[in-house]
This record gives structure tokens, C-alpha cells and sequence, in this order.
């Protein structure tokens, strides 16, 4: 935002100040707007910023003044945003080479989209306005706003959107509270954010879950459970129950000592690791009973009853690697969808979460 006790023309430049109350007296219906001359006193300020080496960071600041949804903000001006960002690329593409950090533009951009409930754009801003600030400092991991919005990081009270991190990541917690609880693990929020510093190749799991867990949250609502029982409803959850199995499955992609190939291998080599007795062969016939009988075994599975025809109970751990394997399968082809995924869903996800967080915990120490 503007910085409190900043003037518009200290930040600015007299010409792009004019600008921008010209911009609000247009919007007030007091004066035409001219945008060619908005523009120019822009491009004259990025000029001083490229020339002193600064960020552009102000000109996005002021646009929050009146283009981030706040009560009473009209929903038009919301799409200030786009405009924006395109007067700075056209700023980059007048003189080929040359570069504003558009990151604070990419970040409430986001912003907007999030809280208007968007999830698919916002997501897409934050992560480009993480690409700037990785391009802008070189650090894969800079401590700026994006990242910890994208990683759900909330310990840094500086940043614009912690609000909504923070009840990102209550939720994340209540999954992890639930995993330790049932003896499964003992993953806290510290030990899962220690595990993606000290592991690089973690953070494309972390921004996944970071996802998943904004388009779970978007749907855990009791109004959302009386519209589930269209097909199209079994299509969009069972994708994002397959975005958690992927994770699980890359989580064993991408561990030391890993085999490689599809999810039934590596299942195997890690089962035992992780305290389970799953062998490759037993795999293939829980995948058999997927198969046959899909939405009877995925109920037996969550339900923590023996699945019809295989010899043994599952343990808690395996149910839920079990339950990952039999729908990251049936999820990844075509587009029908079994009932069961939208009928067992607010019970299938933590199942899920808690494949997650075991995969996590034993596989990245």
C-alpha cells in the first residue's frame, strides 16, 4: 500500500502524482481520463526507477488505493490490476532488455483474484510474483510476500495478505493436529516448513499442497456439501484428491535412494520404511479390488474395515497410501468418476493430507 506518511509526489514525481488524481477524478465522474498522458508520466517513471536502480513498487502501491476489493470499492476498479501490469510490460517491450520488477503488481493482483474467489488466477499471480522476486534477487527462495504466501508462511507480519495465509495455514495445522493424534506421525507445521528449507527439491510439494489446501478450504462448507451429487461435481473433486495423490507419488519420486517408475513400485520400496507391510504383489491385488468394485473398497478403506478378498487389515498408515493408490489410478483416466470420490470426500481428503505428511516425515528426514 501507499506508505503512510509518504506523499503521492515524494513516491512519484510531481507529473505521475497529477496522473493518478486525474485518475481518481475520473473515476469520481469529474474530469475525462487521459490515458495517454497517464501513460507517458508512467513510462517517465520507470525510466527514474530503471535509472536508479529502484523498484516500481510505489505505482503498484498507489493502484491498491484504489483497485484492491475493500469494502465499498466498486468491482470495476478491480480490474485496474490487468491495466497495471500491461502500461510496465509495454514499458519493457519499448526498449528490448530491459526489465521492471513487477513483482508487487503480480502480488496483488493475486490478492484481488483470492479474495473474489478465483483461486486458479490468484494462485497463477502470486507464483509469477515469485518468479520476479527469484529473477529480481537471484535467491530460489527470497523472503518476499509471494513466497510465503505460496509456501504458507505466516510468521512474517509485514506481508499484505497474511490474513489469509494464516487461515491457510490453520487449516494445514488441523490436518496435521489430526495425522499426530491418530499415531500416525508426530509432523508439526515447524517440523513440515524445516523439511522444505533444508529440502529444495520440496518446494514444488509445498506450493502444490499450498493449492490444494486454498481449493479445499473454498469447498469445506456445508453449502458446498448439497451440490456434490452431479457428475460434474465427482469430476472436479476427484481432481483435486488426484493433485494430493500426485504429491504423494512425487514425494517417492524424488526421495533419496528412490527406484523410479508409477506409483505400485514405489509404493513397495517405501512401505517398508514407513512401517508397513504392503508388498508389490499385495498392491497389485488391492489395485484388482479398485478395479472390480471401486466404490465398495474405497468405503471399506476409509471405513477401516478389511477390503473384501485381500487376507489382512490395513494399519491407519497403509489405508491411506492404499486409498491414494486406488484413486490417484482411477482419477488420472478419462472422465467418468465413481461416486464414491464426492460421496466420501470430506472423508477421503484427510486420508490423503495424512499420506502426505507420512511421506513427508519418513522420506525427508
Amino acid at each position: 500500500m501507499a506508505t503512510p506518511g509518504v506523499s503521492i509526489v515524494d513516491q512519484l514525481g510531481s507529473d505521475l502524482a497529477d496522473q493518478f488524481e486525474a485518475l481518481a477524478a475520473a473515476i469520481r465522474g469529474e474530469v475525462p481520463f487521459d490515458e495517454a498522458a497517464f501513460r507517458r508520466a508512467a513510462f517517465d517513471y520507470f525510466d527514474r526507477c530503471a535509472a536508479a536502480g529502484a523498484n516500481p513498487d510505489p505505482f503498484f502501491d498507489w493502484i491498491g488505493t484504489l483497485g484492491l476489493p475493500r469494502p465499498g470499492t466498486p468491482l470495476a476498479l478491480t480490474g485496474l490490476w490487468e491495466w497495471a501490469i500491461e502500461i510496465a510490460h509495454d514499458w519493457e517491450d519499448a526498449a528490448p532488455g530491459r526489465r521492471l520488477h513487477k513483482g508487487t503488481g503480480y502480488y496483488f493482483a493475486g490478492m484481488r483474484d483470492i479474495a473474489l474467489g478465483n483461486l486458479d488466477r490468484g494462485f497463477l499471480y502470486m507464483h509469477q510474483a515469485a518468479v520476479e522476486d527469484r529473477l529480481s534477487t537471484g535467491d530460489p527462495m527470497p523472503p518476499r510476500p509471494a513466497i510465503w504466501f505460496v509456501t504458507l508462511d505466516p510468521r512474517h507480519v509485514g506481508q499484505a495478505y497474511r490474513d489469509k495465509v494464516v487461515e491457510y495455514e490453520a487449516f494445514l495445522e488441523a490436518r496435521l493436529a489430526e495425522y499426530r493424534s491418530s499415531g500416525r506421525g508426530a509432523l508439526s507445521v515447524a517440523d513440515y516448513r524445516d523439511r522444505a528449507q533444508r529440502h529444495v527439491i520440496l518446494l514444488d510439494v509445498v506450493t502444490a499442497i499450498a493449492y490444494v489446501v486454498a481449493r479445499t478450504t473454498s469447498l469445506a462448507s456445508r453449502r458446498t456439501a448439497r451440490i456434490r451429487s452431479s457428475e460434474f461435481a465427482g469430476l472436479i473433486l476427484s481432481q483435486l484428491a488426484l493433485q494430493l495423490c500426485l504429491v504423494v507419488e512425487d514425494l517417492m519420486l524424488r526421495a533419496p535412494g528412490s527406484p523410479g517408475g508409477t506409483f505400485k513400485p514405489l509404493a513397495a520400496w517405501y512401505a517398508p520404511q514407513a512401517t508397513m507391510a504392503l508388498s508389490d504383489a499385495e498392491l497389485g491385488q488391492l489395485n484388482g479390488r479398485f478395479i472390480a468394485a471401486f466404490d465398495q473398497t474405497l468405503t471399506e478403506v476409509l471405513d477401516g474395515r478389511q477390503v473384501a478378498a485381500f487376507g489382512r487389515p490395513l494399519s491407519d498408515r497403509e489405508s491411506d497410501l492404499v486409498a491414494a493408490y486406488g484413486v490417484r489410478n482411477r482419477s488420472a483416466h478419462g472422465l467418468e468418476r465413481p461416486a464414491a470420490i464426492a460421496s466420501d470426500f470430506d472423508r477421503l481428503m484427510p486420508r490423503l493430507y495424512y499420506a502426505v505428511f507420512a511421506a513427508l516425515e519418513v522420506l525427508y528426514p
